[in-house]
């Protein structure tokens, strides 16, 4: 699948209103999960992209968790999935194929 244009981004983002828009971003940056990241065990991957405005809170999150993998994707924001799906899909199995067969 080949990158979202910008102009198909904006469309979705202009199918939201401002005020949804500001709530969510508003609620996103109170959120933490910070004290369950640092009791998990398993292996998990932190999947963020470099433009993403929640970047800051996922680097947080990925101090408390340091087992944890931090990958950011080059050239995308908070909609990753819609910017780059196939980066996403790289991304998580090169993490998966970095452990060790069973």
């Amino acid at each position: 699948m080949q990158r979202l244009a910008v102009h198909e981004l904006r469309a979705y983002r202009e199918r939201i209103s401002v005020d949804t828009q500001l709530a969510d971003m508003a609620a996103l940056s109170r959120w933490t999960a910070e004290i369950r990241f640092s009791a998990i065990q398993a292996p998990m991957a932190l999947i963020t992209g470099e433009q993403d405005i929640l970047l800051e809170n996922h680097r947080r999150m990925h101090r408390v968790a340091p087992h944890a993998s931090m990958i950011i994707l080059p050239k995308v924001g908070h909609l990753m999935l819609l910017e780059d799906p196939t980066a996403i899909t790289k991304a998580i199995a090169n993490w998966i194929a970095s452990f060790p067969p069973a």
